[in-house]
C-alpha cells in the first residue's frame, strides 16, 4: 500500500534544509571575509556544519512525520547514526568549499567536489535513518487520497523547476559577467592596485583588482600620435594624482559636464561601430572629456573603496596593454577595419586592445584591517594571478610581471636625506625629432643614474676640486684626479683624500652606466638641489647632485640587452620632478586646471540655462506670469545680469545704473565649485557731454590664455641647458629665437 503525505509537512520539509542551509554559508561567508583568525573561523564553520546538518537530518524525520497512514518505528542508534553522516559530511563539505575559495579556486572540480560532498551527506543520512524503521499500518486511506498524492507530486516539480531555472540563471549571469570583463580589457580602465607590508594584493571578492570603466577607447586623431607616458594628457593625470586637492572641488561639475555631453548637447558622434575615432564639431575638447573622465572614475573607484580620494594612490608611471587579440582575430579585424576605412582622412586603425592604468600605493596594518572589513582581501599573487590575467585577456606572466614593478615602485627609494651624489644626464633624440629621451635607471625612473658621494655639505675647498673638473670629459677627470699634479702638488691630506673619493666615485659611475659613450660625458660643477618624495612614507628626501652631461652619437644610443638602464621620455622626467611633497608646482598646477576648466562649466552652465529657459517659457502662460511676479525668489536660477534696470539722473549728470545688493542673488544654484571669478565694473566716458555709465557686468570668470602660470624651472630644465651649450649650442639659439 503506498504512503500518503500530508501537504504542510512534506512543504516544511523542503523549507527546513533551505533556510538553515542560507543560514549556515551566511554565517561561514562573513566569518571568512573579516579575517578574524583561522581558529575563530574553524567555530563558526563546525557551528555552520551542525546546522546544516541537523536541517538534513530534520528534513528526513519531519518528512516521515507526516506520514498518514503509517506509524513509524525507529530505533535510537540509526538516528545517531544519520546524526553523525550528515553533521560530519556537512561541516567537511563546507571546509572544503570555503578554503578553495580563500585561495581563490574556482575551478569546476572544487564545485563539484563540494557538490559530491553534499550529496553523500544528504544520501548516506537517509540511508541510514531508513535502516531499522518498523512501518505499522494505521488505517486505510480514503479513495481521494490519490488527489494528496498528485499535490505533492506537482509541488515537487515545481520546486524542482524554480530550483532548475535559479541554476540556469546563475549560469547565465556568470556568462554575463565573463563578458563584460571580456569587454572591459577592450577599453580604457583605471585600476587601484593596494598593496599590504607583505606585498600581498588587494583583491575583490571575485579575486579581481577594484577598477572603472574610463572610456571605450583612447582618441588618437594622427598614426603617430599614442596615448603613453610621453603624451601630456598621461602626465597630466600622472601630476594630478599627487595633488588630488587641484580637482577635488571641480569632480562634482565634471560629472555633470560629462552627463550633459553624453545627453547630446555637444557630444562627438561616432562614425562606425567598429571604429575607435570621433568626430567633433570643434567645440568640444576630447582631451579635457577624457580627463574628466578619469577624475570621476577615480572619485567613483575611492567611494567603493570608502577612502577619500587623496588615499586612492598615485598613477603608475606606464600602461599595460589588455585584451590581446589572437593573430587570426587580429588579422581578419584589420581586413575588416581596412575596408570601411579611408586611409587618407587620417582617421586611426585600432586592434581593439585595451589600456589599463594603476594608481598605487602601501597601506598599514590599520588600513588592511579597515579595508577587509569593507570586504576587500589581501591575496597573494600565486593565488589571483592567473584569475585577474584571465580577465584582463593577458598572459599570466605578463601580469606577475607587471605587479611585481607595482610592488617595487611602493618600496623606499635609495638617497640619503641631504647626501650629495654624480649623475649622468644623457639625452637622445626620439624618433622623427619629436623630443628626447633621458637615460634612468630601470628600477628607480625617477631619478638620474647616480652614485652617492658621503658629503652633508661641500665645503668651499671641496667646491673648488668640482670647479676643476668643470668642462672635462669623464676620461679626462679620471687621467687629472690620478696624475702625480693633483696626488703629489702642494694638496693637504684632506684634499688628497677628497681627490681619491671623487676619482673612485667617477669609476663607480662608469661601472653602473656600463657604457663606452660615457666617458666621453662633460662634467658640470655647479651644484643642483633636488626632491625625491618617498611613497612608502610619504617623506621628501632633499639631495645635492653634480652631473656629467651628454649627447651620445645617435648611432651609439642604444643600450646593452642586459642593461640596467633605460630611456624614458624626458618630458615625463620633468613632471616627475614637480610631484614632490609640499612642491610650489602643486599650487601652480591648481590654479592652472581652474584657468583651464572654469570657461568649460561655465558654458555648460550657460547651455542648461538656456535649455531651462527654453522649457520653461513653453510653460503655463499664468504661472510664467505668475512667476514674473515673483522672480525674485530663491529658486529662481537666472544668469548675473538677466534684470534690466532703470538709470536714473543723479546729480551733477551722473548716469548710474541701479545695482542689486549680492545678497539679493541667488548663489546657491551654482554647485561650480572651485572656479576663480571677480566682480568687474566698466566706467565709461564721453568726453562730449562730460557723461559717465557705470554699468555692472555681474560675476565673470577670469579665464585667459595668459592666465596660465609658468612653473619655475627644476634641476632637469637647468641641465638641459647647459647639456645643449656644450654639444648643441646653435639649438639654444634657435630656441631663444623662436621664443622671442
Amino acid at each position: 500500500m503506498q504512503l500518503v503525505y500530508s501537504p504542510g509537512f512534506t512543504a516544511l520539509s523542503v523549507f527546513l534544509p533551505i533556510i538553515f542551509l542560507f543560514i549556515g554559508f551566511f554565517i561561514a561567508d562573513r566569518e571568512s571575509q573579516k579575517h578574524r583568525g583561522k581558529v575563530r573561523l574553524s567555530v563558526f564553520l563546525c557551528i555552520a556544519g551542525v546546522a546544516a546538518g541537523l536541517s538534513i537530518v530534520g528534513m528526513h524525520y519531519v518528512g516521515n512525520f507526516g506520514i498518514l497512514n503509517y506509524k513509524l518505528v525507529y530505533t535510537g542508534r540509526y538516528i545517531g547514526g544519520a546524526i553523525v553522516v550528515a553533521v560530519v559530511d556537512a561541516t567537511g563539505s563546507l571546509a572544503f568549499f570555503f578554503s578553495m575559495k580563500e585561495l581563490w579556486i574556482n575551478r569546476w572540480w572544487s564545485r563539484l567536489m563540494t557538490a559530491i560532498f553534499l550529496a553523500i551527506a544528504v544520501s548516506g543520512m537517509h540511508w541510514v535513518a531508513s535502516v531499522g524503521v518498523v512501518y505499522r499500518l494505521k488505517a486505510v486511506p480514503a479513495p481521494d487520497a490519490g488527489q494528496a498524492r498528485n499535490v505533492n507530486l506537482i509541488i515537487a516539480v515545481a520546486l524542482s523547476a524554480v530550483a532548475f531555472l535559479a541554476c540556469v540563471g546563475i549560469v547565465w549571469y556568470a556568462h554575463l559577467r565573463k563578458r563584460q570583463l571580456a569587454a572591459r580589457a577592450q577599453q580604457v580602465v583605471l585600476a587601484c592596485a593596494v598593496f599590504d607590508s607583505e606585498g600581498r594584493l588587494m583583491v575583490t571578492q571575485e579575486g579581481l583588482l577594484p577598477s572603472r570603466r574610463i572610456t571605450k577607447q583612447f582618441n588618437n586623431r594622427s598614426f603617430d600620435e599614442e596615448f603613453d607616458v610621453a603624451h601630456p594628457v598621461f602626465q597630466w593625470l600622472y601630476r594630478v594624482t599627487y595633488n588630488w586637492n587641484a580637482v577635488l572641488d571641480l569632480i562634482p561639475s565634471m560629472r555633470i559636464n560629462l552627463r550633459h555631453h553624453q545627453n547630446g548637447s555637444k557630444s562627438a558622434k561616432e562614425i562606425s561601430s567598429s571604429s575607435s575615432v570621433w568626430e567633433y564639431d570643434g567645440e568640444v575638447d576630447y582631451s579635457l572629456l577624457f580627463r574628466e573622465s578619469f577624475c570621476v572614475a577615480a572619485s567613483d573607484l575611492a567611494q567603493e573603496m570608502q577612502v577619500p580620494i587623496q588615499n586612492i594612490g598615485v598613477l603608475y608611471d606606464d600602461i599595460m596593454m589588455t585584451g590581446t587579440m589572437s593573430l587570426e582575430a587580429r588579422a581578419k579585424r584589420t581586413i575588416r577595419a581596412a575596408s570601411g576605412i579611408d586611409l587618407e582622412s587620417g582617421e586611426h586603425m585600432t586592434f581593439g586592445k585595451g589600456q589599463l592604468m594603476f594608481v598605487v600605493r602601501q597601506v598599514s596594518r590599520l588600513e588592511v584591517s579597515r579595508l577587509t572589513d569593507a570586504g576587500y582581501r589581501f591575496a597573494a599573487m600565486s593565488q589571483v594571478g592567473e584569475i585577474i590575467a584571465r580577465s584582463m585577456q593577458v598572459p599570466v606572466s605578463e601580469f606577475a610581471a607587471h605587479v611585481d614593478r607595482l610592488r617595487e615602485h611602493c618600496k623606499p627609494n635609495d638617497l640619503v636625506h641631504g647626501s650629495t651624489y654624480l649623475t649622468c644626464y644623457a639625452l637622445r633624440s626620439t624618433a622623427a625629432q619629436k623630443g628626447f629621451d633621458i637615460l634612468v635607471p630601470r628600477t628607480l625612473p625617477c631619478q638620474l643614474p647616480k652614485v652617492e658621494v658621503p658629503l652633508r655639505q661641500v665645503k668651499p675647498w671641496q667646491q673648488g676640486i668640482f670647479s676643476r673638473l668643470e668642462g672635462r670629459s669623464v676620461r679626462e677627470c679620471l687621467q687629472y684626479l690620478s696624475s702625480k699634479e693633483v696626488r703629489f702638488g702642494s694638496a693637504t691630506e684632506e684634499e688628497e683624500g677628497f681627490t681619491n673619493l671623487i676619482h673612485d666615485r667617477i669609476s663607480t659611475l662608469t661601472q653602473v652606466i656600463g657604457e663606452s659613450w660615457f666617458y666621453q660625458a662633460i662634467f658640470c660643477s655647479k651644484p643642483f638641489g633636488a626632491d625625491f618624495t618617498d611613497l612608502s612614507n610619504d617623506s621628501l628626501s632633499q639631495v645635492t647632485i653634480y652631473a656629467f652631461c651628454i649627447i651620445p652619437d645617435v648611432h651609439n644610443t642604444s643600450l646593452k640587452p642586459l642593461s640596467a638602464m633605460t630611456y624614458t621620455p624626458l618630458s615625463f622626467f620633468k613632471s616627475r620632478q614637480r610631484v614632490c611633497k609640499n612642491s610650489p608646482d602643486h599650487a601652480v598646477l591648481a590654479r592652472n586646471i581652474h584657468y583651464e576648466f572654469a570657461p568649460v562649466i561655465h558654458q555648460m552652465h550657460k547651455d542648461m540655462l538656456t535649455k531651462s529657459a527654453g522649457e520653461y517659457s513653453q510653460g503655463n502662460g499664468f504661472w510664467n506670469s505668475f512667476r514674473r511676479g515673483t522672480a525674485g525668489s530663491d529658486d529662481t536660477v537666472q544668469p548675473d545680469n538677466w534684470s534690466e534696470r532703470e538709470l536714473v539722473k543723479a546729480p551733477g549728470g551722473l548716469a548710474v545704473q541701479e545695482v542689486e545688493p549680492p545678497t539679493a542673488r541667488n548663489t546657491t544654484s551654482f554647485p561650480f565649485g572651485g572656479i576663480l571669478v571677480s566682480s568687474d565694473t566698466i566706467v565709461a566716458s564721453d568726453r562730449g557731454d562730460a557723461m559717465l555709465e557705470m554699468r555692472n557686468l555681474g560675476t565673470t570668470a577670469l579665464i585667459s590664455a595668459e592666465k596660465t602660470e609658468r612653473e619655475a624651472p627644476t634641476f632637469v630644465d637647468h641641465l638641459f641647458n647647459v647639456t645643449f651649450a656644450r654639444f648643441n649650442p646653435g639649438y639654444l639659439r634657435q630656441a631663444g629665437l623662436q621664443g622671442a
